[in-house]
């Protein structure tokens, strides 16, 4: 088991499998093209949407896994109530600010929640 540098422990834990990382790149780019081709919007608007778009769905994977799970654990309280609190806030007003109420902010509201219940698992002890 190789330990990853800090700054990818935040998005795939301590010491994710390739399986892992694989399945999360498929599923965000999955989730990416899906918004790119529902989202009626170009330019930076568009690159912004691709990327949180993947961050949700690469993140919901991520979210599951054992790695991150317990990379989390290991974490302040504050820090995972900010996690929780950026992704119930900032996301949605992004999202929506993006698409407007449409399909696309339907799919990635629920991605979002999906990814967010997956996240409060570390709030659990083992």
């Amino acid at each position: 088991m190789r330990l990853v540098p800090t700054p990818v422990r935040w998005l795939l834990g301590a010491y994710p499998t390739a399986p892992t990382v694989r399945l999360a790149a498929a599923m965000g780019g999955l989730l990416a093209a899906v918004a790119g081709l529902t989202a009626p919007i170009e330019g930076p608007s568009f690159f912004i949407l691709m990327v949180l778009s993947f961050d949700l769905a690469a993140g919901l994977i991520s979210n599951l896994s054992q790695s991150t799970q317990d990379f989390w654990r290991s974490q302040s309280f504050f820090l995972k109530g900010a996690y929780v609190i950026v992704h119930l806030t900032l996301y949605p007003i992004a999202l929506i600010t993006l698409v407007g109420v449409s399909v696309t902010l339907w799919i990635l509201l629920v991605t979002l929640t999906a990814k967010i219940f997956a996240f409060t698992v570390v709030f659990r002890e083992k």
